[in-house]
């Protein structure tokens, strides 16, 4: 017995999910990335001197390629995209960074640190800015003599003509 399915007319259709268009050659953010967690401060981070390892100690950890699955990520590198092998040797995300003074490429790693952190971190530069914009209205370098007892006084003044 074939069984017949009656569709209600009051309960819409289910949404087939539709990708959006980019148009080629149009303006992008080429290192954006959607569907962040939200309890998290994201960040590109180059891989030029010791820059990953004061990021780790800040508090940042890497992504890993599967956290970055369940985002909208530019592609990504493997490590055959470096070296011609077939596995990559770890599991952080990367892209393509450029080449540094020497000629060599660079990585971006996408790393993010607790949003507890970044806000601490934040107020804590926005207290230094204020004291040094401060320190630059009341032309005093750090609670210490003035800029023109400091460096000398300067007089500017003009003649006259006759």
């Amino acid at each position: 017995m074939a069984t017949v399915r009656i569709e209600d007319p009051n309960v819409p259709a289910p949404r087939t999910p539709v990708s959006q268009r980019v148009p080629f050659g149009g303006f992008s953010l080429k290192l954006d990335v959607a569907n962040k967690d939200p309890n998290f401060y994201y960040y590109w981070q180059s891989d030029k001197g010791d820059n990953l390892e004061r990021m780790l100690q800040a508090g940042y950890e890497f992504v890993t390629r599967q956290q970055a699955g369940r985002m909208r990520v530019p592609e990504s590198l493997t490590n055959r995209d470096l070296t011609g092998g077939k596995e990559s040797l770890d599991d952080r995300f990367c892209v393509f960074g450029g080449h540094d003074e020497h000629g060599r490429e660079t990585k971006l790693y996408l790393m993010r640190q607790p949003m507890a952190f970044h806000e601490e971190d934040a107020r804590r530069n926005a207290e230094l800015a204020d004291v040094i914009d401060n320190s630059i209205r009341r032309q005093t370098l750090g609670n210490t003599l003035a800029a023109n007892e400091k460096y000398g006084r300067v007089d500017l003044s003009t003649r006259s003509e006759e």
